[in-house]
């Protein structure tokens, strides 16, 4: 069994997997390699001993914006639950596939839209 403390940088949960390996099967859209390269990379965990502070869909996610020093909460779902008015983003979304898997403390690059870079910070998680 993996201890809690020896989880890798990126880690999924099983049934989380799950759904998006039915959901990336599903799609052909180009968003969808995004998600791909993030899951490729991520150690596969058992939901019973998921970290309470690793993002997961569901998860409501607070972060930093490190260049702007903006700070964002916002909840990570599949992409039929996204409204960007109640802060619901997909896991489609360059900032949701960036998110999954990553733990309360770390630092990611990230590239918006206009192709300026960032970097986040994950300041918590709250699993629901």
């Amino acid at each position: 069994m993996t201890k809690y403390k020896d989880f890798a940088e990126l880690v999924i949960k099983q049934s989380d997997y799950q759904r998006l390996l039915s959901l990336i099967s599903a799609n052909a859209r180009k968003d969808i390699n995004l998600l791909e390269e993030e899951l490729s990379r991520a150690e596969i965990v058992e939901d019973s001993i998921y970290p309470q502070d690793a993002v997961c869909l569901g998860a409501e996610v607070k972060f930093l914006d490190c260049i702007t020093k903006a700070i964002r909460c916002v909840t990570l779902v599949l992409p039929e639950e996204s409204n960007v008015n109640e802060m619901k983003i997909s896991i489609l979304t360059p900032v949701g596939s960036a998110l999954i898997g990553m733990r309360t403390g770390r630092v990611i690059d990230w590239l918006l839209p206009n192709d300026r870079a960032t970097k986040i910070q994950i300041l918590s998680v709250k699993q629901h």
